[in-house]
């Protein structure tokens, strides 16, 4: 028997007080104070029933405590540690709270023939996507829409249909209407349709970047990690991916701020409420003229071979390459569709060779795979796929 735990360091801290951690130890101080306490009892062979039930009545529930203490207690003590609950109160002691999941809201645009007649949507009316790691996602015109006749262009409002990140999709993803419409040419969400992003319920890692930069914040002085703490305050905001230029960018005493979303792009009208709160709302600082704004965008292309292994049937071949391109554009931020798969970050090195790695242990219908693309790094810019190209690789 032992404390299974991942706070070994907590463990640690139980032996340097002289606490036993191990049955073999327990054991030893069992047979001492049975001794010490003069006891007459003789019957102590390793297999003998009795001696087992009295070690085990002892053992099972002080293992009980010691698990609860090394994996409850002490975690919950530190705020690197602690998660749930416990966290939760850290923030409140900060005047913080958890932000909570939120809907993404946005507009898409219905592309329609020249004499194409006038339409009622009625409320509720959805634009979906095709099946992303086996998930639809939809977006809802929340009231009932007219679209009028002949008009070719018209943008329509609208808000996803459930709370997440996973909402926050790039331009092109939301194409398919509820039911066909007279005259549609297409229905389309554009690269800079997302004006307010959609969140997850804010996750303890990202609680506790929120933490730190309060705490440091607190002396009143609006350095870095302040604006960082006002900025991550809007939803689908992180704080470590808030990249500060502070070399006079645009002349003496100014500042940028960049924002890195998980997926899709800030759109003009959510920079715009970011900036009213820094610039307007009273917060300023480092030289008074901090700017927030999107990453530069940087776009490749992007060619891939792949051999699939022998027997599969072209159905199947089309929808692993369909999760291959998704994957990757999930590597590019363009969905959050896979959540253990590599991500592009700002001043870093990109290494095709483990994102080729990362699709074979995906889909074990991948035989062999070949990017036709060279590694990369990255400046102060975001890359983002201007093409995706996936051919079938000739047999070997």
């Amino acid at each position: 028997m032992a404390i299974e735990t991942k706070y070994p360091e907590f463990v640690q801290v139980l032996k340097n007080n002289q606490i036993p951690t191990t049955e073999e130890e327990i054991h030893l101080i069992f047979d001492n104070e049975v001794k010490a306490q003069g006891s007459l009892i003789n019957n102590d062979p390793k297999y003998s029933p009795f001696w087992r039930l009295i070690t085990s009545i002892i053992k099972k529930p002080y293992f009980w405590l010691l698990s609860f203490l090394v994996n409850t207690v002490l975690p919950q003590s530190f705020v690197k540690t602690s998660s749930g609950l416990f966290l939760d109160l850290y923030l409140q002691s900060v005047n913080l709270k958890r932000k909570s999941a939120s809907k993404a809201q946005g507009f898409v645009i219905f592309e329609r023939e020249l004499g194409a007649p006038e339409i009622l949507l009625p409320a509720g009316f959805t634009i979906s996507t095709d099946r992303i790691n086996d998930t639809i996602y939809q977006l809802i015109i929340p009231i009932e829409t007219t679209l009028p006749a002949n008009a070719v262009s018209i943008k329509v409002d609208c808000i996803a249909a459930n709370t997440g990140g996973g909402f926050n999709l790039s331009g092109g993803y939301y194409c398919i209407p509820q039911t066909p419409l007279p005259g549609l040419l297409r229905v389309h969400n554009p690269d800079d349709w997302l004006s307010v992003p959609g969140a997850d319920t804010e996750k303890d890692s990202d609680a506790k970047e929120r933490y730190r930069a309060q705490f440091t914040a607190a002396s009143g002085w609006y350095i870095d990690d302040k604006y960082k703490l006002i900025m991550s305050e809007f939803g689908g905001v992180k704080a470590d991916q808030i990249y500060i230029e502070k070399n006079a960018p645009r002349g003496p005493g100014t500042a940028n701020a960049y924002l890195l979303l998980d997926s899709g792009t800030a759109s003009a009208p959510f920079l715009t409420a970011i900036n009213h709160a820094i610039r307007v709302d009273g917060y300023h600082g480092l030289g008074d003229d901090m700017l927030t704004q999107a990453l530069p965008e940087k776009f490749i292309n992007i060619n891939i071979e792949v051999l699939f292994i022998p027997n599969i049937d072209t159905d199947e071949i089309e929808k692993v390459k369909h999760n291959i391109e998704q994957y990757i554009r999930c590597v590019f931020r363009e969905n959050q569709a896979y959540p253990l798969a590599m991500k592009t970050w700002p001043l870093t090195l990109f290494s095709f060779s483990t994102l080729n790695q990362e699709l074979r242990n995906t889909f074990n219908q991948i035989a062999s795979l070949y990017f036709v693309n060279r590694d990369f790094r990255m400046a102060m810019e975001i890359v983002r796929i201007q093409q995706l190209t996936i051919t079938n690789m000739p047999h070997a």
